[in-house]
């Protein structure tokens, strides 16, 4: 037996599902644009210490914590997420990374830990969603050389900083959710040579229909 079903859509329906795509084409859009255009910036002048995030929750969870990222450190993993939270929040961390020890490096007594600190403030009740997030790594007691070998610092520094202006917008479409979100990074390298750079995050989020 052949069954034969038959869809109809209501014109107003599918009117309003076109506007929706088009305001979400028009929005997308420019993020991906400014993403490419800043992606090698961003190369340039990102550390290596780098990290995704410094809270205890968002580490439990790991990498899938890209698609909960439903608290003020989703700006570190999905910017999606701060358009969907429900209240303003903030998340600190402080963590020592490695413990080197006194005269770990046998040249000097002054070598120390390499230290995280995380602030993550969200504000998503704001006219525009809207988070800041300040990240630092760094350490001290390093010991620089030129090409030579001759000392040029017994208590060298290195820290890393990214400041992260995020934003997010959610879309409802049949029923269904889409939000996207964008990251504006700024990377600073401090040590005997300084280096800056830009870079732009983007992320997404989709919740469908519960019936």
């Amino acid at each position: 037996m052949i069954k034969h079903y038959n869809l109809i859509v209501h014109p107003f329906l599918s009117s309003r599902y076109l506007i929706n795509m088009t305001v979400f084409r028009l929005l997308i859009c420019p993020v991906l644009l400014f993403h490419l255009i800043f992606l090698s910036f961003a190369e340039s002048g990102r550390g290596a210490f780098s990290t995704s995030g410094g809270g205890a929750r968002d580490q439990i969870f790991g990498e899938s914590f890209v698609a909960v990222a439903d608290d003020a450190n989703a700006m570190r993993w999905n910017p999606a997420g701060i358009a969907l939270l429900q209240q303003a929040e903030i998340t600190f961390s402080h963590a020592s990374l490695f413990s080197l020890g006194n005269g770990a490096f046998d040249y000097s007594d002054t070598s120390s830990s390499v230290n995280e600190d995380v602030v993550n403030v969200a504000v998503p009740n704001f006219t525009v969603p809207f988070g800041i997030s300040y990240h630092s790594v760094g350490t001290h007691g390093l010991i620089f050389t030129d090409e030579s070998g001759t000392i040029l610092d017994l208590n060298g520094k290195y820290t890393e900083r990214v400041l992260t202006l995020s934003t997010g917008k959610t879309l409802t479409i049949g029923g269904s959710k889409l939000t996207f979100g964008v990251n504006l990074n700024r990377y600073t390298v401090n040590s005997r040579h300084k280096r800056r750079g830009f870079g732009i995050d983007t992320g997404l989020l989709f919740s469908s229909k519960t019936r």
